[in-house]
């Protein structure tokens, strides 16, 4: 996740490229485009850096429809199994984080479509009302900001994390600053066995209500086993997303790393009756030692946030995806200069 969003994109120059047709000159390869989730409306920018406006999420699915071809990640990825070039034109879509969003306003659309998708699934969380451990930390900055009550969080955080979290001058706002920075810290500064702890603490401290207001707002809730169970359905498939969701890093301890791995398989397979071969790393952070312990898992594909093309020379284990949190115009031009 990151701030660049809240940041007005340099879109004009992308649209001027873009329906000018200067980027079919440079654009050729298949995508795997990646999402998060989707709002009706956007309400609050800095909050919502990986969800995407309604009517923008449209105008993706119009190009595909009119440009491109949307197939299963299966199609796709039995290109990869074979080393051989896949139609420059086959688009898959993908949606990480299993949010309640994704039931609402996307899967409906892709259904009327008839376009497939892929759902990366964080299986610890499905009905159990919580949802990722960032989303939870920028709403309880949320809440915090909006009851004027960011000095009670920074009075609550552990003291090592004090001088880490002060504001930064050159940050756009001080709640975007206290976000960024207790992400940070959640992130690298903790142990994945201290993460949750941690922030538990802190909601339980500042925000005793926080997870009713969190179920009310809606935009990270976490979608159920059931409604999972009918994403096949209707056209779409399950990955595993990690359990918790925590990121692949020099925070993970050895029984995380089994749990983000081996738990996801069985949850699905439990609650769905579907199988999955492939993990979407979280926070798109790739771990060699994790590959090796999920191939031994049954796992033949690992797909990250390294942006590219799919071609015949691409790895099983490092599938590249496009990022789809942008304006069409802008996503076009970024796939424009990928290799």
């Amino acid at each position: 996740m990151s701030f660049v969003k809240a940041l007005k994109p340099r879109s004009a120059i992308a649209r001027a490229a873009y329906y000018g047709g200067l980027w079919r000159v440079h654009n050729s390869g298949a995508w795997i485009v990646a999402y998060h989730g989707v709002v009706e409306r956007s309400q609050d920018p800095w909050l919502e850096t990986d969800l995407l406006p309604l009517s923008v999420f449209r105008e993706h699915l119009n190009y595909f429809q009119k440009r491109r071809s949307v197939v299963s990640l299966d199609e796709l990825l039995a290109y990869i199994a074979g080393g051989t070039a896949p139609d420059p034109r086959l688009v898959v879509l993908c949606f990480d984080d299993a949010l309640a969003s994704l039931q609402e306003y996307v899967i409906p659309e892709l259904s009327a479509r008839r376009m497939p998708f892929v759902i990366g699934v964080p299986a610890g969380l499905p009905s159990t009302g919580r949802s990722l451990w960032e989303y939870e930390a920028a709403f309880l900055v949320y809440l915090c900001g909006a009851r004027e009550a960011l000095p009670n969080l920074m009075r609550a955080l552990p003291a090592r994390s004090q001088k880490l979290l002060e504001p930064r001058a050159d940050s756009i706002s001080q709640v975007a600053s206290v976000l960024a920075n207790l992400k940070g810290f959640l992130r690298l500064g903790v142990s994945s066995r201290e993460r949750i702890s941690i922030l538990d603490a802190l909601i339980a401290e500042v925000a005793p209500d926080f997870c009713e207001r969190l179920q009310a707002d809606g935009r990270f809730s976490v979608m159920q086993w059931e409604q999972l169970r009918e994403v096949c359905s209707v056209g779409g498939a399950l990955a595993a997303h990690g359990y918790l969701h925590h990121p692949h890093n020099g925070t993970l301890t050895e029984s995380s790393r089994m749990e983000e791995l081996r738990r996801p398989l069985e949850l699905i397979k439990q609650h769905t009756g579907t199988t999955t071969e492939c993990f979407i790393w979280p926070e798109g952070v790739v771990d060699e030692a994790s590959i090796e312990m999920g191939r031994g898992m049954s796992y033949k594909y690992f797909l990250s946030s390294r942006p590219g093309r799919i071609t015949c020379e691409t790895s099983p284990g490092d599938v590249p995806r496009v990022s789809g949190q942008w304006p069409l115009a802008q996503v076009l031009w970024n796939a424009a200069t990928l290799k």
